[in-house]
């Protein structure tokens, strides 16, 4: 089949100059060729967001890495088009260190089961803008540096309704395990890359060849319902003092919930 009848509607928006670009980046040889230091998760965000939100994915991912044995890796840039900052850009005002080569980020797995990759430093794709590079994201690092590190499963958000455009790539990559999420909220035209507490959550889990989809409330994953309007964050709100507030407890409820 045609390979751009598999793309989201925010891949088909792009010039074709950029698209070229793009391509040709995914398909060079990576600047990182990773060792083997077992099971690794890969958690990842569209982006795409009307509305600024708390940076869920690298919350929820940090807090994910904290059970025993789930080591994370958080990619993305230090900017981002979902209004805020992006997963490096946060890394670097919470004081968190990125990993800079191969061995330095598997010592940081290792010892903390959590890193964030700075998407800047591995792909030649500055001159692109940061939301068309989040789609070829988990494609790109599955088929290249994080291949070695036997990727067992990855969780991603997207901001696109429709879950099927993504089922190729999840079959078509190296976990054993992909979760494709996109959440709905009370307010029209307000969504997430994400798991949400304020409307419907549609998922999409591919394991091997077979595949399945279905529907969650928040009140079937153990929390309350939550307004979307209660989970916008103000733009004068830095984005380290909301990840933060978030793992301190002394965030809005609404707000840990989400993460949670």
């Amino acid at each position: 089949p045609d390979p751009v009848q598999q793309w989201s509607q925010l891949e088909r928006s792009w010039p074709h100059a950029q698209l070229v670009v793009a391509a040709r980046s995914v398909m060079s040889r990576p600047v990182w060729e990773l060792p083997d230091i077992g099971p690794v998760g890969i958690v990842t965000g569209s982006g795409g967001l009307t509305v600024r939100v708390p940076n869920i994915s690298t919350t929820a991912a940090l807090v994910a890495s904290c059970v025993k044995g789930v080591r994370v890796v958080k990619p993305g840039s230090a900017t981002s088009r979902s209004r805020g900052v992006g997963p490096a850009g946060l890394a670097a005002r919470l004081g968190l260190r990125i990993p800079r080569n191969p061995a330095d980020l598997a010592r940081m797995l290792e010892r903390d089961q959590f890193a964030i990759l700075d998407t800047a430093s591995l792909y030649p794709w500055q001159q692109i803008p940061e939301a068309f590079t989040v789609p070829f994201l988990c494609d790109a690092l599955e088929q290249s540096s994080l291949q070695p590190c036997t990727a067992q499963w990855k969780v991603n958000g997207v901001a696109e309704p429709d879950l099927t455009v993504h089922l190729a790539r999840c079959r078509a990559g190296h976990p054993q395990r992909t979760l494709v999420v996109h959440g709905r909220t009370d307010v029209p035209g307000f969504v997430f890359d994400d798991v949400s507490t304020a409307g419907t959550t549609s998922l999409l889990s591919a394991d091997g060849m077979a595949d399945r989809t279905w529907s969650v409330e928040p009140e079937e994953i153990g929390v309350p319902r939550a307004r979307g309007a209660d989970l916008i964050v103000a733009p004068s709100v830095p984005a380290e003092q909301v990840c933060i507030s978030v793992l301190d407890g002394t965030a809005p409820l609404s707000w840990i919930d989400l993460i949670a």
